[in-house]
């Protein structure tokens, strides 16, 4: 009882226990915690030092801490040690003595500090470590028993049982399984074993479907350990990556990821590439020198580098401050695990309704109890009676049609190449209001490609599916020198891996040799001509590169490429057809106009120059009078193909589109511009740092009206989304980084990147794009908007038989009449008559227009008022056709299994024909369905009336139903009795003329009646 009562007194705190399945492992909400990182470092301190405490993870954004224990470590404990950190006092992070807080303060923690502000020797000193030499052996081994290996925390997988536990917990399925607990104990073993049998196959389907979906995920998981240079003690060893710590000192190079979070110690040309964490598509050029401004954001920090990123190009020695779950990326993961997935619209809503028929099925119970009692039935005879009305009640068919109707949809989407991860986001993608786009990998294919080229008579266009032509490149032309230079001063290496071309390098680097491998230029064969002499890479405060080089006559060649405002400062002269002519203020300003023109169009613009001088790389910008302008290159990130169309058919189907970027605002407008983000006017772009003095309502405002996010962070992005949420949208997120794996985690729909997304995006998501093509998502909504129009006209379907029978019952019962219907015959209607039909109905053709009409309001319920006026309304008209033939049936035959027989088969056949009614809101007898054929619902019903005629051949089934044999003018009562529904129905529906009775009806009109009692089947 200890844990209840510390649990009592974690509530009065003011914190709650908010995940406590899985052993050892344990996730708590705080809500002093919000907006306050300092609090959650002191957590995290705090809590590192308990004993049994393995793990501890305190987010100021999620406002939960995540603990991880030994397993003979109780509950209780934990949750008292967490109690003794929140009462301890700010100034000693939970610490009980002032020993202890002198400890921590020679023990810092790796996390919580400002690194990126500190020079080498302070980072080092802080880490107790040696900027040159490393950890000692001994300490290294020591850390790693301290905070224990250098991996993220696996994903926990769902396991079999909570698969099966939420297919089976659901409203329709525990209605359906009260329904069987009263069939038991009213004596129907059957009816319960049918049901029972229902309900076990809504499982194995809904059940196969998840599991394979994740079985797929989990195949597209990084896999592998690496292993690092790491210098310890003064001496290179290799090292796993798991087994690297706070302080060590690790090499990293050109092709390899980032293992840890760690401060760059020295840079030879490294650049990294940041876009699964940041979601910028530019590489990063790092540098050693400590940063001035604390608050700045990840993209900034050019002096650290961050797990789960990339070397591109050079290599560097850092210095590790965080590993695992202290990392960035822990943390975004943290902040994904707190973050919680919304219910979907249609199982909200079918929530609402299974508690309404709930409702309304003890309602009708009750009442037709009482009218029994009043009207003199036995009481035993009026429970059953009552308890069979009950079964009536419950639609058998929902649960099958809507889990059948789901797990077809998600088989025909996965042929389109789109992985359905839960059934329900099938419904969510038609109902979806907003998509918020992460542009780099999603909108973007991740890399750098040349787009253009500009000199000062020559514009080459490389955009894709453009000729190139014929333009000049010999010796002395500025367009062809402009390549070589390209290609020559680049420390780009090439490869071959697999038979394809490898670029050892920044994308930049790698856009540019391309281009010019496209103009005809062979990079290997231009460098073996023209052999590197020496090279200056870009520094502090210098946003170019030059190389020296020797010509094949002898000379030497100087080429410079970089910043477009610095290389022209060092121009005298600019490249012409007529030769080298001075740059004049004239011609600096046209080319300032252009170079700004072309960034407005979101391209990265780098300038090139070059000169025939002996003059070493380093007096570069000393030789202003030397230096020739060649020209400028614009290289950006490709759009995908089909991008620009998809974006097209979400905004004819309604659907708001804002594209959430790490890129500056520049950048994030114009291709906001190219993809047409705005449907009519300019293009809104909100940066995020106009966010942070926000509250929600005010954000979501602003989402609404925005086009664009620039500079955002992955906080950023959950913010967004969930203040959408907040103005009642139903949000989509697509991405493909670990960046993104909160807000697809939140969003009511998370789509991923499935061949180029990350392990954490594809486990957060909803959905996966198994070809990485956004077109495949609009594909995915036109579909789960007629999956949800399908569902309603099902639905429709269920509940107007289901009330027509309800109906019967009790009009027979208060009436005096008896028991129209057995309770074995209300199983087998509400099996064979309403579960195949309703699937037929659930997989009509889908409309035309589908994707033209804008999205339904999620507030909006599956069924609306004057939706459940025309079902009561047609409940009653099948009912009225049933208890006429019932009737009839009574005068003809007096009580007895053959007037139940025709009340049965009549209520039959006018449902059957009413499953033709449901298809459209148009009368049936107009002909406007006709345009549309559902093989499916055409079977469904051949196959039924197939069934109904095997149980009338078979005596034991026949039996067994309740059924008698009939004569002709009991089938010509079930005829008419099922048919003048369907027309009075149809009729009703209104925009019909005189009805046109079909020639088949006239024909059974003009049959002769044969004498009452010639049973045309045994009895």
């Amino acid at each position: 009882m200890r844990a209840a009562t510390v649990e009592e007194e974690a509530a009065r705190h003011g914190f709650t226990i908010a995940d406590d399945r899985t052993a050892g492992r344990l996730r708590v909400r705080v809500p002093d915690l919000r907006a306050a990182p300092e609090l959650a470092a002191a957590v995290e301190r705090g809590l590192a030092r308990v004993p049994g405490v393995r793990t501890a993870r305190a987010s100021a954004w999620s406002r939960s801490v995540v603990i991880g224990f030994d397993a003979e470590t109780a509950k209780d404990e934990v949750l008292a040690a967490l109690r003794g950190v929140l009462d301890a006092p700010p100034e000693t992070g939970g610490t009980a003595t002032g020993e202890a807080a002198e400890a921590e303060s020679a023990h810092p923690a790796p996390d919580g500090v400002a690194w990126h502000t500190m020079p080498v020797a302070a980072c080092a000193e802080r880490l107790e470590s040696d900027a040159h030499d490393g950890l000692p052996v001994d300490v290294a081994e020591a850390r790693r028993a301290r905070y224990g290996a250098n991996r993220l925390r696996e994903m926990r997988a769902k396991s079999r049982w909570e698969t099966v536990r939420e297919q089976v917990v659901s409203l329709p399925v525990m209605l359906l399984m009260g329904s069987a607990a009263v069939s038991v104990a009213t004596g129907g073993i059957a009816d319960a074993a049918a049901i029972v049998g229902i309900v076990a196959v809504n499982t194995v389907i809904g059940y196969i479907t998840e599991r394979r979906a994740d079985a797929t995920i989990a195949s597209m998981a990084e896999t592998g350990e690496g292993i690092v240079r790491v210098r310890r003690g003064g001496k290179k060893w290799n090292c796993a990556e798991t087994e690297l710590v706070p302080g060590d000192l690790v090499q990293i190079t050109a092709g390899s990821p980032v293992p840890v979070d760690a401060r760059v110690v020295e840079s030879r040309g490294l650049m990294v590439d940041e876009s699964p964490l940041t979601g910028e598509s530019v590489g990063v050029r790092k540098q050693a020198g400590a940063l001035g401004e604390e608050a700045a954001p990840i993209a900034d920090r050019v002096n650290m580098v961050y797990q789960g990123t990339a070397v591109t190009a050079g290599r560097a020695t850092v210095l590790v401050t965080a590993t695992g779950g202290a990392t960035e990326m822990g943390r975004i993961q943290a902040l994904a695990d707190a973050a919680e997935a919304p219910q979907t619209p249609s199982q909200r809503q079918l929530n609402q309704l299974g508690t309404w028929l709930a409702l309304a099925s003890g309602g009708v119970c009750v009442a037709v109890f009482g009218v029994g009692l009043v009207r003199g039935f036995a009481l035993v005879q009026m429970v059953k009676n009552a308890m069979a009305l009950a079964v009536a009640a419950v639609p058998e068919g929902l649960p099958a049609m809507a889990v059948t109707t789901l797990a077809l949809g998600v088989r025909d989407m996965r042929r389109q190449g789109v992985l359905i991860r839960r059934l329900p986001a099938v419904e969510t993608l038609g109902s979806v209001q907003t998509v918020c786009f992460d542009k780099t990998g999603t909108l973007t294919e991740n890399r750098m490609a040349v787009r253009e080229v500009r000199t000062a008579a020559d514009t080459l266009d490389l955009r894709p599916g453009t000729a190139i032509g014929q333009p000049a490149l010999g010796d002395g032309s500025a367009l062809g020198d402009l390549l070589r230079v390209s290609v020559l001063c680049s420390e780009t290496r090439i490869r071959k891996r697999n038979g394809e071309r490898v670029f050892d390098g920044s994308a930049t680097e790698a856009a540019l040799i391309a281009a010019a491998d496209r103009a005809g230029f062979k990079a290997k064969k231009l460098r073996k001509a023209h052999p590197m002499l020496d090279i200056r890479e870009r520094g502090n405060g210098r946003n170019h590169m030059a190389s020296r080089h020797t010509t094949p006559d002898g000379g030497t060649f100087l080429a410079v490429k970089g910043s477009p405002d610095e290389v022209l400062e060092m121009c005298a002269h600019v490249r012409t057809p007529d030769g080298d002519r001075p740059l004049d203020e004239g011609e600096r300003d046209r080319l300032i106009r252009l170079n700004a023109a072309m960034a407005d169009e979101g391209l990265r613009v780098l300038a090139a120059a070059c000169a025939g001088t002996d003059a070493p790389p380093d007096a570069a910008g000393e030789l202003d009078g030397e230096l020739v302008w060649l020209g400028l290159v614009g290289l950006a990130d490709p759009v995908r193909p089909g991008v620009r169309e998809a974006v097209q058919e979400f905004h004819r189907a309604g659907v708001a589109t804002v594209m959430i970027t790490g890129d500056q605002r520049d950048t994030a407008r114009a291709i906001a511009r190219d993809l047409g983000l705005a449907r009519e006017g300019e293009v809104h772009v909100v940066d995020a740092r106009e966010l942070h003095e926000l509250d929600m309502h005010r954000l979501g405002e602003l989402a609404e009206e925005a086009h664009a996010f620039s500079r955002v962070t992955p906080a950023d992005k959950l913010r967004i989304v969930q203040a959408l949420q907040a103005r009642r949208r139903v949000v989509a997120m697509t991405g493909d980084g670990v960046n993104d794996g909160p807000a697809l985690k939140a969003a009511d729909i998370g789509v991923a990147m499935g061949h180029g997304g990350t392990r954490v995006a594809r486990e957060m998501a909803d959905v996966v794009l198994q070809r990485d093509d956004v077109g495949d998502m609009a594909v995915a909504v036109a579909r789960g908007r007629a999956i949800y129009l399908n569902v309603r006209r099902a639905i429709q379907f269920l509940l107007s038989t289901n009330f027509s029978e309800i109906l019967v019952m009790f009009a027979a019962i208060a009436a005096g009449a008896g028991q129209p219907l057995t309770a074995m015959q209300l199983l087998w209607i509400n099996l064979a008559t309403d579960v195949f039909p309703a699937i037929g109905l659930a997989l009509e053709p889908a409309h035309e227009d589908v994707m033209r009409t804008p999205p339904r309001d999620p507030r909006e319920p599956i069924m609306r008022r004057t939706d459940l006026w025309r079902i009561g309304r047609e409940s009653a008209v099948l009912a009225a056709g049933s208890l006429g033939g019932y009737a009839a049936a009574l005068a003809l035959y007096g009580p007895g299994p053959q007037a139940q027989t025709v009340a049965c088969l009549g209520l039959i056949v006018g449902q059957l024909s009413h499953a033709l009614t449901c298809r459209s809101h148009q009368p049936v007898l107009s002909g406007a369905h006709r345009r549309r054929r559902n093989r499916i619902l055409d079977g469904a019903l051949i196959g039924t009336v197939g069934l109904q005629a095997l149980v009338l051949g078979v005596p034991a089934l026949r039996q067994f139903f309740g059924f008698a044999g009939l004569d002709l003018t009991g089938y010509a009562l079930v005829i008419v009795a099922g048919l003048i529904p369907f027309v009075v129905n149809n009729v009703l529906k209104g925009g019909v003329g005189r009805p046109r009775v079909p020639a088949a009806v006239k024909r059974l009109s003009q049959l002769p009646v044969p004498a009452a009692g010639r049973a045309l089947v045994p009895a």
